[in-house]
């Protein structure tokens, strides 16, 4: 089983690396460019680890493990399309991008 999931882990990271780098490419600005690039290396980091705890665990610590992790990324997930669309909302204000006079 530990085998399998980190194998999936391995070929689901193909597109996901593809579809990180074509949302940077098509960010709105600076700021943007950023968040995607921070989400995406901690969203990265959070995936091993899971899938580490997932190969180490057996039995009914991993039936306990993967709805917790299930919830965790769930969670992850609406937080970063949360502050995303903040950002986005931020860079499209002219006023947020305007250089201070004094």
């Amino acid at each position: 089983m530990g085998k399998f999931i980190l194998i999936v882990l391995i070929i689901l990271a193909i597109p996901w690396s593809i579809s990180t780098w074509w949302q940077i490419r098509r960010a709105g600005g600076p700021k943007e460019r950023a968040f995607l690039s921070r989400t995406s290396m901690g969203i990265g980091m959070f995936t091993m680890l899971a899938g580490v705890v997932l190969t180490i665990l057996k039995g009914q610590a991993l039936l306990f493990a993967l709805p917790v992790i299930a919830v965790a990324a769930l969670a992850v997930r609406h937080g970063w399309r949360k502050a995303r669309a903040r950002i986005q909302e931020e860079e499209r204000d002219p006023l947020s991008r305007a250089r201070r006079i004094n």
